[in-house]
């Protein structure tokens, strides 16, 4: 069975591969044990596993009934195809021009693969990556404590409303004497976030990126155990208790930055191979009408 007719059918029938495998007719070289027969084709237990392998992560079969699944599936390609070789399908035009664009869609697949593997990315550019891009990795445990104002889009509770923003500023700022008492029952008792209060205004670990811009930058600022002033954000005035601070280590992130640095290299390096790359198209052809 020809390599080509077997990727498309691959591609056609069971699911986009993103890795090249070879397919033998007749007797096998010692590469290990043949695990699967389908007329004259036989597979050995590493292209078996390599195809398993090559398939979305999502999709590669575990267990030994996923496995049993996906080789019933490569059967059934593998037996219609090379039926198809056997009765002439191969040589028609239709399976020639689909043939041609799904080979071409994997070889670009393998390619666009191979810009982000082949790039030489040494320890130095890592921790260079890891030392610029530092507060990615923080991240911090807090409470609060939230006082609506006015404007807030928070639906109102039990606590009477205040009128203006100078009001709720300085109801925080009372409340903020009782929180350094204890934070957890004025909380419990105070808060207008009532998702939190009644866990004493724990929100839990959380990093940048994922809290309203200038609650994320006080409870940044803050040591642990510190209590902030009032912080103003489109929901009221918060107080914030930094409860826990810490950040990942490079070695815990390395392989993390690097899968980034290659995907960033890998569009850039396709970014140039598009302003390299003569692409026209006919107008009258692909005119959209009006």
């Amino acid at each position: 069975m020809r390599r080509d007719a077997f990727i498309l059918c691959l591609l056609t029938y069971v699911l986009p591969l993103t890795a090249q495998t070879e397919i033998r007719s007749g007797p096998a070289p010692a590469q290990g044990p043949i695990v699967l027969k389908v007329g004259g084709i036989q597979l050995t237990a590493a292209e078996f596993e390599g195809l398993a392998a090559a398939l979305p992560s999502s999709l590669t079969p575990h267990t030994a009934a996923e496995r049993k699944r996906f080789a019933d599936q490569l059967a059934r390609v593998l037996m219609l195809a090379e039926e198809g070789n056997r009765i002439g399908i191969d040589q028609e035009a239709a399976f020639r021009d689909q043939a041609r664009y799904l080979t071409s869609e994997l070889l670009a697949r393998l390619t666009e693969r191979a810009l982000s593997e082949r790039q030489i990315i040494d320890d130095a550019a890592l921790r260079a990556y890891y030392e610029a891009h530092h507060e990615q990795y923080e991240r911090v445990r807090a409470r609060h404590i939230l006082i609506r104002t006015p404007d807030s889009p928070m639906p109102p509770g039990t606590h009477a409303a205040v009128s203006t923003d100078a009001e709720a500023l300085q109801k925080a700022q009372s409340v903020r004497e009782k929180a350094r008492e204890n934070f957890s029952i004025t909380a419990m008792a105070e808060s207008e976030d009532t998702a939190s209060a009644k866990n004493g205004g724990e929100l839990g670990w959380f990093s940048r990126g994922q809290m309203v811009k200038s609650f994320e930058d006080a409870a940044f600022r803050l040591q642990p155990g510190q209590l902030s002033e009032p912080v103003r954000t489109p929901f009221g005035y918060h107080l914030i208790q930094q409860e826990g601070y810490e950040v990942k280590s490079f070695a815990e992130v390395k392989d993390e930055i690097e899968k980034k640095i290659r995907a960033d290299q890998a569009q850039r390096a396709l970014a140039d191979l598009r302003t390299r790359t003569s692409v026209s198209y006919d107008a009258d052809f692909f005119a959209i009408p009006k």
